[in-house]
């Protein structure tokens, strides 16, 4: 399974010895307990698909 950093969407490596994940791009470096944390935080503050097209819809029907 490839993991996805929760801060700048890059690839996470694992390390067995240290049991904590790092992130490639931002050098992000946390157990997996804190990415479930981060991941789970992120996904909530989200905006939903519903929240996404009323938000585009506003902007379409707005004057421009």
């Amino acid at each position: 399974m490839n993991e996805v950093c929760p801060e700048c969407g890059g690839s996470l490596l694992y390390d067995i010895s240290t049991k904590r994940h790092t992130c490639k791009n931002c050098g992000l470096y946390m157990t997996k307990e804190e990415l479930r944390r981060l991941t789970d935080e992120k996904a909530k503050k989200a905006p939903s698909k519903t929240e996404r097209q009323s938000e585009y819809l506003q902007w379409w029907l707005s004057r421009k």
